[in-house]
Order: structure tokens, then sequence, then C-alpha cells
């Protein structure tokens, strides 16, 4: 099978197909933004905000690999 499009297949399944776990626009449909800023008072964890920002980082970054575009790559600095 093409690479690309088992890239494009599992992206698909984590995104918006129900699979053996929810796809992630189900899970954060109705997720208030109270709710994705919050974080436990020892902040050890961090927010659903923090968490998709990350995954879309890393999105774009395959992404503009997927398409050869690795020159404007964005990188990231720290963890913030």
């Amino acid at each position: 099978m093409d690479v690309k499009i088992l890239l494009l297949q599992q992206w698909a399944s984590c995104l918006d197909k129900e699979d053996w776990f929810p796809p992630l626009e189900k899970v954060l449909e109705g997720t208030t933004l109270e709710q994705a800023i919050w974080k436990p008072v020892d902040g050890e964890m961090n927010s659903i905000c923090e968490l998709v920002c990350h995954l879309l980082f890393y999105e774009k970054r395959l992404l503009m690999r997927f398409h050869g575009e690795t020159a404007n790559e964005p990188q990231a600095e720290d963890n913030e």
C-alpha cells in the first residue's frame, strides 16, 4: 500500500471516523472554552487546549513534509 494513502486513512480514522476509539472531532464536540483551558491546581497536566495545539503543530509539520515543503517547516523552540 502507498504510504501516503495509509497516512491519510490513519488521519481520517483519528479525526472524524468512528473506529475502535472515538474520533477527535466527536470527543471535543460541545467542549466549552472554560473546559478546554482548565488545568489541575498542581499544573502538572496539560489542558485540552494545550494538547490540541500540540496536535495541530505536529499535524502541520507532517502535512508540509507530506507535500515536500520542508523549507518553511515550523520548529518548536520549547514545549510552550
